[in-house]
C-alpha cells in the first residue's frame, strides 16, 4: 500500500512519500482519520495531489496555509504542481 502525508484537516492537498504510480489507491495518514484516494496520474516522490475536487482561483492549502491558487480546476487524486498551481511565495 502506498503512503501519503497530510499534515492539517483543512488541507486540500497530500504528499506522496514515494513515486506513485497511475490508479494506485494511497492511504492518506493525518492527525484526524485514515483516508484513500486513487491517483490519477503518475506523481513523483514528494509531490502533492488533491484531496477533494478544487475549483479553478480556490485556494491549495499544504501544512494549514494557503501555498497557491489553483489555475485550473483540479480533480480529486490529480497531481498538484506548478501546471495547475500558481505560487503566492513572496
Amino acid at each position: 500500500m502506498y503512503t501519503a502525508l497530510m499534515m492539517r484537516p483543512e488541507d486540500n492537498v497530500a504528499m506522496v512519500l514515494q513515486p506513485t504510480p497511475a490508479k494506485t489507491a494511497v492511504r492518506i495518514v493525518n492527525q484526524v482519520s485514515l483516508n484513500e484516494v486513487l491517483i490519477a496520474q503518475p506523481i513523483d516522490s514528494y509531490h502533492k495531489f488533491s484531496v477533494k475536487v478544487i475549483e479553478s482561483g480556490e485556494k491549495i492549502i499544504k501544512y494549514g496555509e494557503v501555498i497557491g491558487i489553483a489555475t485550473a480546476a483540479i480533480a480529486k487524486g490529480e497531481h498538484v504542481h506548478t501546471h495547475n498551481v500558481r505560487s503566492i511565495r513572496v
